[in-house]
C-alpha cells in the first residue's frame, strides 16, 4: 500500500471525520424532572445545542455536574441549548432507574431537562459510548450537524486544573458562526451500560 493511500485510510476511519459528516434529524425523549417529551427539532431556533450524555452512578460524570451547570449559566441568554441525556438501562445500572435521576435531578438544582434514553436509542444515533460524552449541534435545514464530540475538557479529576476545555472552546467557535477545529475528543469516562 502507497503512503497516500494509507493517509487516506485513516482520514477516513478517524473520529474526525465521523463528526464532520454526521448529521440528526430529530429524537423524542421523557424528562425525568416532569415528565414531558423533549423534541430534538424544538431547538431549531437556537444557535447551538449542546448534548451531554452522563449518568448516576459513573464517577467521572458526578465529577462534571457543577461544571456543566456552571456552563449552562455561562451560556444563559446566548441562545443555546442544553439538555443531559442518561442512556443507561436501569437493568445494567440501578443507579440510573429514572426515580433515581429524578431525585439526583432535584439534589444538584438541574437547570436542564434530564432525559431517559434506557433503550439507548438515542445514544446510538449519536455514536455515544461513554458517559460523560458531550455533543455540540448546530441547526441546518434537515436537523442539526454534530460540530464537535468527545471530552467536556482535559481533567476529570480537578476543575481548577483544566488547561483544555474542549467543549466550551468548540462553543465558542461554533457561536461565533465557525467550524471547530478541534471537532474531537476521544471522553474519559464510564462505558454505556445496557440491558
Amino acid at each position: 500500500m502507497n503512503n497516500r493511500l494509507a493517509v487516506i485510510l485513516v482520514l477516513l476511519m478517524s473520529p474526525l471525520w465521523a463528526v464532520a459528516q454526521k448529521s440528526i434529524t430529530d429524537f423524542s425523549l421523557k424528562n425525568v424532572k416532569n415528565n414531558q417529551t423533549v423534541d430534538l427539532s424544538s431547538m431549531k431556533d437556537k444557535k447551538a445545542v449542546v448534548v451531554v450524555f452522563t449518568s448516576n452512578y459513573c464517577p467521572y460524570a458526578k465529577l462534571y455536574e457543577d461544571r456543566l451547570i456552571g456552563l449552562y449559566s455561562a451560556y444563559e441568554g446566548q441562545n443555546v441549548g442544553f439538555v443531559l441525556i442518561n442512556p443507561n438501562h436501569p437493568d445494567a445500572s440501578p443507579e440510573d432507574a429514572e426515580a433515581i435521576m429524578v431525585k439526583r435531578a432535584k439534589e444538584k438544582s438541574y437547570p436542564f431537562a434530564y432525559l431517559s434514553d434506557k433503550d439507548q436509542s438515542v445514544a446510538k444515533l449519536f455514536d455515544a459510548r461513554k458517559t460523560p460524552e458531550a455533543f455540540i449541534l448546530r441547526p441546518h435545514s434537515a436537523g442539526f450537524h454534530i460540530v464537535y464530540q468527545g471530552a467536556i475538557d482535559d481533567n476529570p479529576q480537578s476543575a481548577g486544573e483544566v488547561r483544555n476545555f474542549h467543549l466550551k472552546n468548540a462553543l465558542d467557535v461554533t457561536l461565533a458562526g465557525g467550524k471547530p477545529t478541534e471537532n474531537y475528543q476521544r471522553p474519559t469516562g464510564c462505558m454505556i451500560r445496557g440491558n
